[in-house]
């Protein structure tokens, strides 16, 4: 068997883990079922990828959305990158000085 030895040793979540870029490892270890639901129930979701290639290609762009231009409502509808970032306190002072101007 062809690359048999890469799996020596590793159980399966191991040697599949191993496979990815340590930034899209480290994206994934904190993905939680409901991110999955989001990323499947995007319009652009192809449903099956081609390749690996494909796969990490199409998560790039998604995180890309997801992190920096996707508002969660659990964090306030800022995105991942404000709150990262220690944006928030600004945003919201930029959204109180809005709502107070109308």
């Amino acid at each position: 068997m062809r690359n048999a030895n890469l799996l020596a040793g590793k159980t399966w979540d191991q040697f599949k883990w191993s496979r990815l870029p340590l930034h899209v490892t480290q994206q994934f270890e904190t993905l939680r079922h409901g991110d999955f639901k989001t990323m499947k129930y995007r319009p652009e979701f192809p449903g099956r990828f081609g390749s690996f290639e494909d796969a990490l290609s199409y998560c790039r762009s998604f995180f890309e959305w997801y992190n920096d231009e996707h508002y969660h409502s659990g964090i306030g509808h800022l995105t991942p990158t404000m709150l990262h970032y220690g944006k928030a306190d600004q945003v919201f002072a930029e959204r109180a000085q809005v709502l107070q101007e109308a």
